[in-house]
């Protein structure tokens, strides 16, 4: 379901169900039954083969249907993973996100990743709070936000 070879690494799920997510997502699909149904097929798929648990349970036995955990939501667990766009504003860009657009834009981190992240890092939290004082000055001079 997700294309990547049996052996691949948690890196390379990771990379194929992000591009598989983006490209099924309900939301990209409206009213696209079999894109919603692939959606919730990469989910499951990922949520399996990501645990190394479930993993080598799956490498041994196949898809039996019967893997001792529930699966999630394939939207709220692609939400959790990457974050809501529509949260930017209250959050910034997560680290997690920020390191996934340079995974999978080329497969490889820049050497310098650490760095980048940490200045990412306190660009956002500078940024975040320069908009929360705004707003909280446009609360107390009787404003609305």
């Amino acid at each position: 379901r997700l294309g990547v070879e049996c052996t691949a690494s948690k890196s390379k799920i990771k990379q194929a169900y992000y591009k598989l997510a983006l490209k099924y997502h309900p939301d990209k699909n409206p009213n696209d039954e079999d894109a919603k149904r692939k959606f919730q097929e990469i989910g499951e798929a990922y949520q399996i083969l990501f645990d190394d648990a479930t993993r080598q349970r799956y490498d041994s036995q196949g898809n039996t249907g019967e893997f001792d955990f529930p699966t999630m939501d394939a939207s709220l667990f692609f939400m959790l993973l990457y974050g809501s766009e529509a949260l930017v504003d209250y959050i910034g860009t997560l680290k997690i996100a920020h390191l996934l657009k340079h995974v999978t834009g080329n497969g490889s981190r820049p050497k310098n990743m650490s760095n980048e992240m940490e200045v990412e890092q306190t660009y956002r939290e500078v940024s975040l709070a320069v908009k929360l004082a705004k707003r909280l000055d446009n609360e107390v001079r009787g404003g609305e936000i």
